[in-house]
């Protein structure tokens, strides 16, 4: 039987080949956006957990520590807290880049989680004031660390998913916001679950540092603008700047405030006095899940 003889290329519908480079474009694209999504999710998981352990020893705080050192712990975090939003944290994410200060200070918030152990395997009690100093530092760069590691991630998902940018911050949004309250949640649980103390302090150090070291190793950073920063004094300046030219932003400050105080009230009174002492310590963390 005779062969067929070669088929001339020019005979080729020349728009199979573009359906060929349209279907591989497809895939690029396609892998583009799952990486930045994965990326995404790896961040949101670790900063969840990290920041679970975080707020599951806030809770604890005055019923475990007693509620005069517990109570001035709180005010030294809060109070470095603001501090360090106000005046510490734009320079340092324009400085540091955002996966960088997310690093930092999530291992420094690792310090405040492996003080409470300090605390409870010697008879230094007062260090937990200086773990609640450092993560009150910390929290302060964190969340605007976060914020534009976020922003950045939904621009770049967008881009690769050829969605709008409307839709790739929900998307992300959601995302973060569910796997924030299973971190949370999660870890206040866990103070219900076994008795507070040494080992519980142990575990919640080992996750946090565990987390911290997630971000490090395998999140990606994401390309941003690459203006030069400005001076720092002029970058620590900017939150009073904004304060005296916006109304806006002065008309949140109640709200935030009433916030801060409700917070603290919580974490520093009822949990204690009314939770711990009616319901037991290890009621504690499931009612602050609540």
């Amino acid at each position: 039987m005779a062969s067929s003889p070669p088929m001339d290329r020019a005979l080729i519908n020349p728009l199979h080949d573009g359906a060929a480079a349209d279907d591989s474009a497809t895939e690029i694209t396609a892998k583009s956006a799952q990486r930045v999504l994965r990326n995404f999710h790896v961040l949101a998981a670790a900063f969840s957990l990290n920041h679970g352990c975080v707020t599951a020893l806030v809770a604890l705080a005055a019923s475990e520590l007693g509620p005069s050192l517990g109570n001035t712990t709180l005010f030294v975090l809060y109070a470095c807290y603001t501090l360090s939003a106000a005046f510490l944290s734009n320079g340092l994410v324009a400085r540091l880049g955002a996966k960088r200060t997310l690093v930092l200070s999530l291992g420094l918030y690792c310090v405040y989680v492996a003080s409470y152990a300090v605390a409870f395997f010697t008879p230094i009690d007062n260090v937990v004031i200086v773990g609640a100093a450092v993560g009150g530092v910390a929290a302060g760069c964190l969340w605007p660390a976060q914020g534009v590691f976020f922003a950045r991630s939904a621009e770049a998902y967008a881009d690769a998913a050829s969605i709008s940018q409307k839709a790739a911050t929900a998307l992300l949004g959601a995302h973060f916001s569910a796997a924030y309250l299973v971190g949370e949640v999660g870890m206040k649980l866990l103070a219900s679950a076994f008795e507070p103390g040494g080992p519980l302090f142990v575990a919640y150090s080992c996750i946090a540092v565990g987390a911290a070291l997630t971000v490090a190793r395998f999140v990606d950073d994401v390309s941003g603008d690459t203006t030069p920063p400005p001076p720092f004094a002029e970058s620590a300046t900017a939150a009073l700047r904004l304060f005296r030219r916006s109304a806006l932003c002065r008309l949140l400050v109640p709200t935030n405030l009433c916030f801060g105080l409700a917070a603290a009230y919580l974490n520093g009174s009822f949990l204690s006095a009314v939770v711990a002492a009616g319901m037991g310590e290890r009621a504690v963390g499931a009612v602050s899940a609540v």
